[in-house]
């Protein structure tokens, strides 16, 4: 496992493929990790990582619990939206740009087929906005 120091399980996705991605604050990389595909009998299929891991690692990594502080640098470097982050409009007619607030919840707006339409921000000051029209200043 000394070729995964420093790096933090942010994400644990799929269904019959399990992918995790991991980060490292410091440097700032990326890994994307399969670590098991339920189409293939266990260990044998093409698409594990393992070229980089034996099979004992990647049950290690898939059983690491996910970091919420690595998480939360991590989409800090993106600029993407979540919770905790302080954020400014930039664009809109409700509120004026410039217009900063805390970010307390991140949902999706769906039309009447659950299809995806945009995402906002509710802020503590109560702002209502797409993501798309602000960005982030920083973390609290």
């Amino acid at each position: 496992m000394e070729k995964l120091k420093g790096y933090y399980k942010i994400e644990h996705s799929g269904f019959l493929l399990i992918t995790c991605k991991l980060y490292n604050p410091e440097t700032r990389d990326v890994k994307r990790v399969i670590v098991e595909d339920f189409d293939y009998p266990y260990g044998e299929s093409p698409h594990l990582s393992l070229e980089e891991f034996t099979l004992e690692e990647l049950e290690k990594i898939r059983g690491m619990e996910i970091d919420k502080e690595a998480r939360r640098l991590y989409n800090l470097h993106q600029g993407r939206v979540d919770v905790g982050a302080i954020i400014e409009v930039v664009k809109g007619r409700k509120y004026p740009a410039g217009t900063r607030g805390k970010v307390i919840k991140v949902y999706d707006i769906k039309d009447c087929y659950g299809r995806f339409i945009a995402e906002y921000c509710i802020t503590d000051n109560g702002l209502k906005v797409a993501t798309k029209n602000v960005k982030v200043i920083s973390w609290s």
